[in-house]
């Protein structure tokens, strides 16, 4: 029935909501109000995360804290029975990017937490990475810091009128 599982990784609460930690929340919330506009999510407790359907799409949002979404993407991948890794989407930030970037390909970075939980999860690194750049800084902050820190408004304007259109025609070019 549902051919398609986009995730969007970040961190629970609205104390994250507009972290750059939670680009990947950012961009999903951006999608739906792009394809139906006024939409609610489901909570679903035994998948630890929000859901909501689309035609053939599954969309979630882990309710676990990064370096954790590992288990609630599991538990999606198997309450779904989702035997095709290679239709999962996975949207993160990517501290390795300047801020303003972003690719769509299966290479999976270094060193990120939350991913490397996905990674060992479901067994297997074969999902789409959809990676946006959030490095702006001058680095006085740590990377554990800065991804914890929350987007101003010009940044905001730029993400939402520029970075995540173009996102959202290169993912959606990829959807057949």
């Amino acid at each position: 029935m549902y051919k398609y599982l986009i995730i969007g990784l970040g961190n629970p609460g609205s104390r994250y909501r507009y972290t750059r930690h939670n680009i990947g929340q950012l961009f999903i919330d951006f999608i739906l109000l792009r394809l139906v506009g006024e939409y609610k999510w489901e909570y679903k407790k035994n998948l630890h995360g929000d859901i909501f359907t689309f035609q053939n799409i599954i969309f979630f949002k882990p309710n676990t804290y990064m370096n954790e979404s590992g288990l609630a993407i599991r538990n999606v991948v198997s309450f779904y029975k989702l035997k095709n890794i290679e239709n999962i989407f996975l949207i993160y930030d990517d501290l390795d990017q300047r801020f303003g970037k972003f690719k769509i390909n299966r290479h999976t970075p270094k060193i990120h937490f939350g991913v490397l939980s996905v990674k060992e999860s479901i067994s297997s690194d074969q999902f789409l990475s959809i990676k946006i750049g959030i490095d702006n800084r001058d680095k006085k902050l740590q990377g554990k810091d800065y991804v914890l820190s929350k987007f101003s408004s010009q940044e905001m304007s730029i993400i939402e009128s520029d970075i995540f259109p173009k996102a959202f025609d290169m993912l959606f070019s990829l959807i057949q």
